[in-house]
């Protein structure tokens, strides 16, 4: 493909995207009553950038926008439930502090000022510093995170009106990638932004999927609107750095053959230069910085 055939393809992705994203704004916005939106998806779905991109939309239409990520209000290690397994279970909705939730969501809608949890990953727990939310008329609050369509978290502290969910997932087309986009994402996202080997992302992607199937999907259906963050271009993108990745395997892992069949997936990908894909797009949440080119 030239040059211009490839700029063509992903002009045309990110333009649907950017299309049902406005599209979504212009709903929230269409509808008074609207305070709070809530949106989820599996990992690596894309929500912190399209939280960004609709607290721009949003506040463009004359909205006070926060974005309040559900990570926040985590329980702190030595409280965290514990799985089947005898490990600790980050993926269940009782891993986050919900009575907390509960009494911010409360205070919030009755205007008062509130105040948010911090936390902190490096040491896993809360930090003493909030930040403190005043309320106005003219507010909207972006909950993101995993679980924030699930109706334990405002069921009984958010009346509907106030109310509009949006479900994001990657879609990707049949055949052999399949199934296999948003693992390549969190490959190359863990190695390069988290310090983590594909080792460490393998290990932790079965129970990641497993708690997606049964904390997440099944609240997708309440949504009123549901973006699709696949690009067609994005694997031709993150190849080189998820082959680099998938070569570091050890040949004693548990996990190497595992590894060889993703990268065979990979084999007949033709490369796209990171430096051609927009600044603006989603995909830059999950491209590496620009010295591991």
């Amino acid at each position: 493909m030239t040059r211009e055939e490839i700029l063509n393809i992903i002009n045309e992705d990110e333009e649907i995207y950017e299309k049902v994203l406005l599209f979504n704004a212009d709903m929230i916005l269409s509808h008074a009553d609207i305070k709070f939106v809530l949106l989820a998806g599996p990992s690596c779905s894309g929500k912190t950038t399209t939280a960004k991109k609709l607290t721009d939309y949003l506040s463009r239409g004359g909205k006070i926008v926060y974005a309040i990520s559900l990570d926040d209000f985590y329980l702190n290690f030595e409280n965290c439930p514990i799985d089947g397994n005898g490990k600790l279970d980050f993926e269940c909705v009782h891993a986050l502090d919900l009575e907390l939730i509960h009494k911010c969501l409360a205070s919030l809608c009755a205007g008062n000022r509130t105040e948010l949890p911090i936390f902190d990953f490096p040491t896993h727990s809360r930090l003493k510093e909030v930040k403190v939310i005043e309320p106005t008329d003219h507010d909207i609050y972006i909950i993101e995170g995993l679980h924030a369509l699930n109706p334990l978290l405002y069921g009984d502290f958010v009346a509907e009106k106030h109310i509009y969910r949006i479900y994001l997932d990657s879609f990707e087309e049949s055949g052999a990638k399949k199934g296999q986009t948003r693992l390549i994402r969190r490959l190359v996202r863990d190695y390069y932004y988290r310090s983590a080997k594909g080792e460490r992302t393998f290990e932790m992607w079965d129970s990641v999927a497993s708690g997606e199937d049964k904390y997440i999907r099944p609240f997708a259906h309440l949504a009123e609107g549901c973006i699709n963050t696949f690009f067609n271009y994005e694997t031709a993108v993150l190849k080189k750095f998820a082959v680099r990745i998938l070569s570091e395997v050890p040949e004693q892992s548990p996990h190497k053959k595992r590894a060889d069949e993703v990268m065979a997936n990979l084999s007949n990908e033709k490369e796209i230069c990171p430096s051609i894909v927009p600044q603006t797009s989603l995909l830059q949440e999950f491209i590496p910085p620009r010295q591991f080119w």
